[in-house]
């Protein structure tokens, strides 16, 4: 069977796909069957939808910046550390 528009949207192959993400067939093997990507079988063969690829990649691209902002956040001080300048409240006002 062709790739090509299966229900109105564009379908791929797993070789395609494995192409367009840059990882081997077996990788995009693996993605499908963890439930990362989804795929339809259509006869015997898998296709897999322009819109799930696409699902895929911002799911993926959100985890990214979600991690790395995680990340930055964690070598910031924590709000209760007492690094400024400021005494703490509760030396405020007291004469030594």
């Amino acid at each position: 069977m062709p790739e090509g528009q299966i229900m109105n949207q564009p379908a791929i192959s797993i070789q395609r796909l494995a192409q367009r993400l840059n990882v081997s067939v077996r990788t995009a093997r693996r993605l499908i069957h963890a439930g990362e990507l989804k795929a339809h079988r259509i006869g015997r063969q898998w296709r897999v939808f322009e819109a799930d690829i696409q699902d895929y990649l911002d799911r993926k691209t959100n985890r990214y910046r979600l991690d790395h902002a995680e990340a930055w956040l964690s070598t910031l001080p924590s709000r209760g550390s007492n690094t400024g300048s400021r005494p703490p409240q509760s030396e405020v006002g007291t004469k030594a």
